[in-house]
C-alpha cells in the first residue's frame, strides 16, 4: 500500500467533514498535490512533553498554577504509547503559542495535521491546516482549535510546521529591504510505540529547529509576567529566562474530550 502526503486546506477540509475527505481529493483540480515547499529548508520537528499532565483529570485544565511537576521530557524518551487510544481516537486541541512568545523575525508558522485517507488504493496523509500566526507588520493569530483525529498503529498522529523568518533577524514588525526570507519545514509522527514519539494524554509541545530541542533543560510553569501564562523556562535561577524558539502547545485526550 503507497503512503502519500497531499495538501488540503482548512476551509476545504471544514467544508467537506473528515467523512468528505476522500470525495474532494477526488475531484479534479483540487488542492492535493505532493507537498515539498519551494525553497524551504528541511529541518526537525522536536516534540516534548508535560510530564506532569498526564495527571490531570481533564486536559482542558491545563492552565491550572499546579498539577504536580513542571517537569518537561523529550516525548520520545517516553517508554510506550497509551494503545486505549485505538478505541476511540484522539481529542486535538491546537491552543498555540504562548501570549508572550513572539520570536525575534518570524514572520509565519503553520501547524498541519495530516489525517489517514484511503485514496486511489493507496493512504494518503491529508493536511488539515490547524492553527497559523503571520507578522506582515500587524500580527494576526489563529484561535485555538479542537478537533478529532483517529489513529493507526503504523502511523499514530502525524503533524508537520512551517516557517518563514527574516535572514537578517531584524526587530520584529520591520520587513527587511528586498523580503529575505528563510523558510523551513518538517513533519513527525507521535506514535504508540518505536524509537519516536509516543503518545499519552496530556501536553505536547511542537518547535521546529535544526537540531533537536533539549527539552529535560525546561520546565512548564507560570511565569510573573503581564499575561500570567504558563510557558517552557529554562532551567536554573528564580525567574528563568522563556524558550526563544517558536512552539506551539498541543493537548491529546482521549477520544471525545472529557
Amino acid at each position: 500500500m503507497s503512503k502519500r502526503i497531499s495538501r488540503f486546506t482548512r476551509r476545504e477540509f471544514i467544508v467537506a467533514g473528515s467523512a468528505g475527505v476522500a470525495a474532494v481529493a477526488a475531484a479534479p483540480g483540487s488542492l492535493f498535490a505532493a507537498q515539498t515547499g519551494d525553497g524551504a529548508v528541511p529541518a526537525r520537528l522536536s516534540i516534548g512533553y508535560w510530564l506532569g499532565s498526564a495527571r490531570l483529570p481533564r486536559i482542558a485544565d491545563w492552565r491550572e498554577p499546579d498539577n504536580g511537576s513542571n517537569q518537561v521530557v523529550d516525548a520520545a524518551s517516553l517508554v510506550q504509547g497509551d494503545f486505549e487510544f485505538l478505541r476511540g481516537g484522539v481529542q486535538v486541541n491546537v491552543v498555540g503559542m504562548p501570549p508572550s512568545l513572539r520570536p525575534t523575525g518570524l514572520r509565519s508558522l503553520d501547524v498541519r495535521a495530516h489525517f489517514n485517507a484511503d485514496l486511489d488504493g493507496g493512504t494518503d496523509l491529508v493536511p488539515f491546516g490547524a492553527w497559523s500566526y503571520r507578522n506582515d507588520g500587524v500580527e494576526k493569530v489563529s484561535p485555538g482549535v479542537r478537533f478529532h483525529m483517529p489513529i493507526k498503529p503504523e502511523t499514530g498522529l502525524v503533524f508537520s510546521m512551517e516557517t518563514e523568518s527574516e535572514r537578517t533577524g531584524r526587530l520584529r514588525g520591520v520587513r527587511p529591504g528586498g523580503g529575505e526570507f528563510a523558510r523551513k519545514e518538517a513533519v513527525a509522527s507521535i506514535s504508540l510505540s518505536g524509537d519516536g514519539p509516543k503518545l499519552l494524554r496530556g501536553v505536547y509541545f511542537l518547535a521546529i529547529s535544526d537540531s533537536a530541542v533539549a527539552w529535560s533543560d525546561y520546565e512548564f510553569r507560570m511565569r510573573s509576567n503581564a499575561t500570567g501564562s504558563h510557558e517552557l523556562v529554562r532551567m536554573g535561577g528564580s525567574r528563568g529566562a522563556a524558550a526563544e524558539f517558536p512552539y506551539v502547545v498541543v493537548t491529546l485526550d482521549h477520544g471525545a474530550e472529557r
